[in-house]
């Protein structure tokens, strides 16, 4: 594997998450990837995934390069970009030893599906509880679990939050190595829900989507869930 520091996107329509660090060991298991390490823990449908690109954009004077993957009908999964720190011939020897021999211009994508609607189980919470358990988290430095989807991706951190920035109709956490963006308008509901044996307060769009969740395993998160009752 090609070791260097990176940035990971993943986002959906009402959120996305930013991450620089390395990733670590991959295991692909059919359709099912993940890559999980201390800093990035990424888990992926690739079934979902269809076209990759690298790019190279000049920013500020400066040339940026990323690895942006699509589905088949354009949706963004995920994103990889060079970050401060990048080791550029690391990041660029995948690129030229999967480089496609066809660089024509003209692709074209499938026609988007209806968004499917997501069945709500979960115990609904007042729509406040997400970014309540994120302010939480801050005032604590409590260890969380936070995770971000795509179409076909899944980005979690794990790790404590510090420094909560509402900017707008955006809820920000702005950290040195981790960025959230959520727009806390579009959160139309928040339930519980168990996750891998852990309560997890998840936000929802009007459509049941999953825009966002966090849990944690730290002392005062059950008291906490049970303000939210």
């Amino acid at each position: 594997m090609y070791r260097t520091s990176v940035k990971v996107v993943t986002r959906n329509d009402h959120a996305v998450v930013e991450r620089i660090g390395e990733y670590s060991s991959a295991v692909i298991d059919g359709d099912k990837a993940r890559v999980a390490g201390s800093e990035i823990d990424v888990r992926a449908n690739l079934a979902t995934w269809c076209r990759a690109y690298a790019t190279i954009d000049p920013i500020r004077r400066v040339t940026r390069r990323s690895i942006q993957v699509f589905g088949a009908d354009g949706t963004a999964i995920r994103k990889i970009h060079e970050a401060s720190g990048t080791r550029v011939a690391a990041f660029a020897a995948p690129v030229t030893a999967r480089a496609a021999t066809n660089q024509a211009a003209g692709e074209r994508v499938a026609p988007a599906a209806a968004p499917a609607e997501q069945r709500a189980t979960a115990h609904v919470i007042p729509s406040t509880a997400f970014c309540a358990a994120l302010e939480w988290a801050t005032e604590r430095r409590a260890h969380i679990h936070l995770g971000v989807a795509s179409a076909g991706a899944e980005q979690v951190h794990h790790g404590a939050i510090k420094r909560i920035e509402p900017y707008g109709p955006w809820f920000n956490v702005m950290d040195a190595h981790l960025s959230l963006h959520v727009l806390e308008g579009n959160i139309h509901a928040v339930g519980l829900v168990t996750r891998d044996h852990s309560e997890c307060v998840v936000a929802r769009d009007a459509r049941s989507r999953t825009i966002a969740w966090v849990s944690s395993a730290e002392f005062g998160w059950a008291t906490l869930l049970r303000t939210f009752a």
